[in-house]
């Protein structure tokens, strides 16, 4: 007797299962392999943009190293054009002049955002600021003084950023401290380190300033502040308008000129007399642009235009675009060495041993500024999260807008 029919059996086809089965496991080690190809590829992606970063980086500091070695030989240059009868006013407005003349055709054709072009001309008001209160300090104070004066623009940019809401560190406390007792011996160096010098005789030197002195110090003082404030708005715009950096230079030089030449023209016509106690007609009579005949004369003001400004703002601009402010303006803190160095060869300048130990104070405080820790290593119990917050915030260079 049959015992069932052949339907009521079931079957099961174990090759079809293998199969699906099979399937399903290369299916997973598919989606495992891709899954893990994507993470090594992220990885991949994001140690090349670290690299990339880093070799900008190394790139803008190389840049920022030649501006503060050709910055270093503009302060010999300029006071050897004014020594030699160029009055300072003209010297500024051939130079800048210059300087805009040759940047200028980066301007044709271009496509450039208005927020770019008055951003771009107010960043040559600041570095006419600094650049036109540097001419002036040169006549009376040295080319080393007045570059260690400038380098106080290190401290100048993390100062800002404290006021734009950063912390207020003690490693920016240090530097400052030790900038205004830099300073302070550049301002009576002379008469505390000679000898015999007493307390009496250190009160009667702080009395008896020179006042011209102390008025080329306090425009030398200006520096900074137009130098500094120029890298943090540059870098603001160069993070805006990454690919208009020629652009930023040409403008920003333009509005430098502008501003030197409207200098110049009130010198020539004893507007500015008042400033320095002459007269009109005096002032008139003592403009004199005949040094312009002199080969020297004209080979620097065609340097300082050509080399030490047009040149620099262009690797300037394309360096702030690479390296943060904040470590920008320390690698700008060289800058008076280069120019102690190039015054003391092409002009014979020698500083005293106060106004030495003066710069080694400022140098000394503008290093220290990113060099050492944030907390200098005191630690305490409120230093975690804010003071790292303050050390990036030095350190990218950023500023709230």
């Amino acid at each position: 007797m049959k015992l069932a029919d052949d339907r009521a059996t079931p079957r099961i086809d174990f090759s079809r299962v293998a199969s699906s089965k099979h399937g399903l496991v290369k299916l997973d080690v598919s989606k495992l392999a891709k899954r893990t190809s994507d993470d090594d590829s992220s990885d991949s992606t994001a140690a090349a943009t670290e690299e990339g970063e880093e070799g900008n980086r190394a790139q803008g500091a190389l840049l920022m190293l030649a501006v503060a070695l050709l910055w270093g030989s503009n302060f010999p240059a300029v006071k050897a054009t004014i020594e030699a009868g160029l009055p300072g006013s003209a010297a500024a407005a051939s130079r800048f002049s210059i300087a805009a003349l040759a940047l200028s055709p980066l301007l044709r054709g271009a496509a450039i955002p208005s927020e770019l072009v008055v951003g771009g001309l107010e960043c040559g008001c600041w570095l006419a600021l600094g650049y036109i209160a540097q001419a002036l300090a040169l006549h009376d104070l040295p080319a080393g003084t007045v570059a260690f004066l400038a380098s106080l623009q290190v401290v100048f940019v993390p100062l800002m950023q404290t006021f734009s809401g950063g912390a207020f560190t003690p490693r920016l406390a240090l530097a400052a401290a030790l900038c205004m007792g830099g300073v302070g011996l550049l301002e009576l160096g002379p008469e505390l380190f000679s000898g015999g010098a007493d307390a009496s005789s250190a009160a009667a030197a702080a009395a008896g300033l020179d006042q011209t002195f102390v008025f080329a110090t306090l425009l030398a003082l200006l520096q900074p502040v137009g130098f500094g404030t120029s890298y943090l708005r540059i870098e603001s715009l160069m993070r805006k308008f990454p690919t208009h950096g020629l652009q930023l230079s040409a403008l920003q030089l333009i509005s430098n000129a502008g501003i030197a030449l409207l200098w110049c023209a009130l010198d020539a016509s004893g507007l500015l007399s008042a400033l320095d106690g002459r007269s009109g007609l005096e002032a008139i009579s003592t403009f004199d642009l005949s040094a312009l005949q002199e080969p020297a004369v004209l080979a620097g003001v065609a340097y300082t235009g050509l080399i030490s400004t047009a040149l620099t703002v262009l690797l300037q601009t394309r360096a702030l675009g690479m390296l943060p402010a904040a470590d920008s303006s320390v690698i700008v803190a060289t800058e008076p060495l280069w120019a102690a160095g190039f015054a003391a060869i092409l002009l014979g300048e020698h500083l005293d041993s106060g106004a030495q130990v003066g710069g080694a104070l400022i140098l000394l405080g503008c290093l220290s500024n990113t060099l050492f820790p944030t907390d200098l290593g005191l630690g305490g119990a409120g230093g975690g999260k804010e003071e790292g917050a303050a050390a990036t915030a030095e350190r990218d260079g950023t500023m709230a807008q």
